[in-house]
This record gives structure tokens, C-alpha cells and sequence, in this order.
């Protein structure tokens, strides 16, 4: 099917940033909030693509990191019409669109989340004092896109923090989709064990990513 995407014009600030009630440690919070951000952005966009097309134009022109979540599929067609709009309602028409609905939100201040209607927004374990201290502040920017397998999108992280992450053989080639920029390590670490059905979890100067049945 030929799939259209119309440039948009894109009106508004260009500061990418926390919520306004108080990120968790490692993620700034002097900014105005990212929910702020979307309602001022005015976004044209119409025509008929997938999903993850939708959210790739979005990502390329708003330098925003819009990312799916578990059982949202990348691949659903949808029709979207959009002219003038905020970024806000642009997303409403968007995940009203897609089969099956999904529904949007923002994780830990900084992330756009698309996941199924219904499904709970990922967020971060607690987290001792001392490892965020030491790995919290941390940031990365990654693009696996097209998606790569856990096992692997671990290891790269492994080689760049110098720290282990424990993948569980059930887990390890799940694939993770995510392309953001300067995003904290513990969001990270969320939204990659989110898109594949975990959670994670302190384990020493490390983590590790636990299936959400094993979840204990």
C-alpha cells in the first residue's frame, strides 16, 4: 500500500525536559516539563503509514524520543489527519487510530511511551541511594532501530558503562526497539525491559532484567 507522510511545520520551544512535579534522581529537572512541551508543539501530519513510521517522522523533526512499549505494534496501519495541531493531540489521534487502541504517556519526564490501552506505564524499581549515586546521572544515546536482539543491545551497554547486566536465557532475543538521545541509564533500563515483557532490578555495580511472571 503507498504510504504517505506530509512535512509538518513544527511552531514551539525546543528545550526537551522534565516533569514539572520532580523527576526521579538522574533526570534533570530545571526545564519546563516535557507534557508542556507536546501542548505547545504544532505538528502537521496526515496520510497513511504504520505506526512506527508515524513515530520515526515524529522523532526526526521534533528531536523527541517517542518510544513503543510491550504488545504495541510497530507494523499497525493507521490513517492519520492532522493540520496545525499540538504535538498532544496529534498522539490522542494517533493511538485512537491504531488496532488494537493504545494510549500514551511520559516515563520518568523525558520519554514519550505509546503502549496498549489498558497496560501500565512502565517505571523504574526503587533504586539504593548509593547505585544512583553512581549510575544514575549516567546517560546514553542509542539507536536500535531497525530492533536488535536483548542480548545484544545489553551487550553493548555492558561495554560502554563497564558493568554487567544479567540477561535471562528466556529473555536474551527479545528484540528492544529504542532510539532516543542523552536518555538517564535507569530509563533506559526500563524501557528496554518493558518492550520485552520484564522488569529489572538492582544487582550489584549492575542489573538485571527479570521476566514479569518471575517478578517476586
Amino acid at each position: 500500500m503507498l504510504r504517505t507522510i506530509l512535512i509538518c511545520a513544527l511552531v514551539g520551544a525546543s528545550t526537551l525536559s522534565a516533569q514539572e512535579q520532580g523527576p526521579p534522581p538522574g533526570v534533570e529537572a530545571e526545564r519546563p516539563s516535557l507534557e508542556k512541551r507536546l501542548a505547545e508543539l504544532t505538528v502537521d501530519l496526515h496520510g497513511d503509514m504504520t505506526v512506527g513510521e508515524a513515530l520515526a517522522f515524529l522523532t526526526d523533526v521534533t528531536e523527541l524520543p517517542f518510544v513503543l512499549g510491550h504488545l504495541a505494534a510497530a507494523d499497525a496501519e493507521v490513517t492519520v489527519q492532522g493540520q496545525g495541531v499540538s504535538l498532544s493531540q496529534l498522539l490522542d489521534t494517533l493511538c485512537a487510530a491504531a488496532k488494537p487502541t493504545l494510549e500514551w504517556g511520559v516515563v520518568d519526564g523525558v520519554v514519550v511511551h505509546l503502549r496498549k490501552k489498558g497496560a501500565p506505564l512502565p517505571a523504574r524499581p526503587k533504586l539504593e541511594p548509593a547505585w544512583l549515586k553512581d549510575l544514575g546521572a549516567r546517560k546514553l544515546s542509542v539507536n536500535f532501530d531497525p530492533p536488535v536482539e536483548l542480548r545484544d543491545a545489553a551487550q553493548l551497554l555492558e561495554e560502554l558503562f563497564l558493568l554487567h547486566l544479567d540477561v535471562p536465557e528466556a529473555l536474551a532475543e527479545k528484540p528492544v526497539q529504542v532510539r532516543a538521545r542523552d536518555l538517564p541509564y535507569p530509563t533506559l533500563l526500563t524501557l528496554i525491559a518493558d518492550q520485552v515483557g520484564a522488569t529489572w532490578r538492582m544487582k550489584g555495580h549492575g542489573a538485571a532484567f527479570v521476566p514479569r511472571e518471575a517478578k517476586k
